[in-house]
């Protein structure tokens, strides 16, 4: 089983394989932490069983040249999903966000219902990442057992 998490925060990229490994053993989870990064890594022979995706993400993997990314776009996941939809790759995708609202006041909610019914194949959910909470670690659980 391969996971792709695309998360460019590091300690919530740590956080989200460690609860992922706790959970099920025999996996492998390879990361990139940008829209480009993930779009080489999905859009490439490789296959993925599932992508773990955050939706806030900047536009490059940090780099020399750039050291930050480049700014986080608000729906840089949203681009990744539209991206694989044009290119008909039918990976489940499964959003965890920290956010409740979005740029131009778009909700956790309404987000969650626009992208399930746009993409249908590829999105099978969102999870609201509160670190504290043990909610999103369930969350999580239920789409691995139904998608690994």
């Amino acid at each position: 089983m391969k996971i792709l998490l695309v998360e460019d925060s590091a300690d919530k990229r740590k956080i989200i394989t460690d609860v992922v490994y706790k959970l099920i053993k025999k996996l492998n989870i390879d990361w990139v932490e940008s829209v480009r990064g993930a779009m080489d890594r999905i859009d490439s022979d490789e296959k993925f069983d599932l992508v773990i995706l955050d939706m806030s993400l900047p536009l490059f993997d940090i780099s020399d040249d750039i050291p930050d990314g480049g700014e986080a776009e608000s729906f840089g996941g949203h681009e990744i999903i539209q991206q694989m939809s044009f290119l008909n790759i039918i990976t489940p995708v499964v959003i965890i966000t920290h956010y409740r609202t979005f740029q131009g006041g778009i909700t956790y909610e309404a987000l969650n219902l626009e992208l399930k019914e746009s993409y249908p194949d590829i999105v099978k959910g969102m999870i609201y990442y509160d670190h504290p909470s043990s909610s999103w670690k369930d969350e999580l659980l239920k789409y691995l057992k139904e998608y690994l």
